[in-house]
């Protein structure tokens, strides 16, 4: 009795293990068939986002090849500093920037105006707005920009008057100062002149 019970339990045990491996080997199939399907879906939308972006390349280059040369709006800006007194020169206010918006085409070459002399920078690797159509570019340099062109357009750097621009108040205080001194002065000269005349008059 008792063998017959350890046979059919053998039994029973061998038959689980088959259909455990069964079922195994019909999981990985499927798996194996899943991750190929989802492979060839990522290789179409691969291949369909690639054809969209190259149309949507070779729309923008027609639609640009016919407009016409933009000039650019220029602004050089310097950053900021602390203030202080005296202030400082414009060559101690850099690095600064030149830029440039709004213009077409691309390829063109921007011109810094430096101590040392005219930096030309390239402008291939300007951005390109979708919405106007124009492209956007800045320019570097560690030395203060007086002044850039490019395109024709041209633009100064409103921090070389440092006097006027960045400390009028400063510079209307040193005038006040320098009248109230003036003032000073001629008061205390009047007033000897007339303790002179004063001392010659009671001795005479």
């Amino acid at each position: 009795m008792g063998r017959g019970v350890s046979s059919q339990t053998g039994v029973t045990e061998c038959s689980t293990d088959k259909i455990l491996e069964k079922l195994t080997a019909a999981v990985n199939t499927q798996n194996k068939t899943s991750e190929q399907k989802l492979d060839h879906i990522l290789e179409k939308l691969t291949a369909v986002m690639s054809s969209q972006n190259r149309l949507f390349e070779h729309k923008n280059d027609n639609i640009m090849e016919h407009q016409p040369k933009t000039t650019p709006t220029l602004h050089v800006l310097t950053p900021l500093t602390p203030p202080t007194y005296p202030p400082l020169p414009a060559d101690a206010l850099g690095p600064e920037v030149c830029l440039a918006t709004d213009f077409y085409p691309k390829d063109e070459e921007m011109i810094l105006n430096v101590r040392g002399g005219p930096v030309t920078v390239n402008t291939s690797n300007a951005v390109l707005s979708t919405k106007t159509k124009t492209y956007y570019f800045v320019g570097f340099s560690n030395e203060t920009i007086h002044s850039c062109e490019l395109l024709g357009a041209s633009s100064n750097n409103e921090a070389d008057d440092a006097c006027s621009s960045i400390y009028p108040e400063k510079a209307k205080l040193n005038f006040y100062l320098l009248v109230m001194n003036g003032v000073r002065v001629l008061f205390t000269k009047t007033l000897a002149f007339n303790t002179i005349l004063t001392i010659r008059g009671l001795l005479l």
